[in-house]
């Protein structure tokens, strides 16, 4: 068997298509959660301790800061997700 690796990225792009449609047009993440990754999935995939800094999230507002990206999520409104 072959999966191509943009087979893969375009299965994950509906995906993320198809939530972020459902969020601008809910509000709120509660209706995609059954469909997200756990996050004790995430946590079983190789190496993501070892590329994780102990004691950092992604929501870390100093982290963010000095890997110079905003402090948190960008707004529901802001998302722009084509028809």
């Amino acid at each position: 068997m072959v999966i191509y690796p943009v087979t893969l990225l375009r299965l994950a792009m509906g995906a993320v298509e198809d939530g972020l449609r459902t969020i601008l047009a809910d509000g709120t993440q509660a209706g995609v959660v059954d469909r997200m990754q756990t996050r004790a999935r995430l946590y079983k995939l190789p190496d993501h301790a070892r590329l994780t800094p102990t004691g950092s999230s992604a929501s870390d507002a100093r982290g963010a800061a000095r890997a110079g990206r905003p402090a948190g999520p960008p707004s529901p409104r802001s998302l722009r997700v084509p028809a």
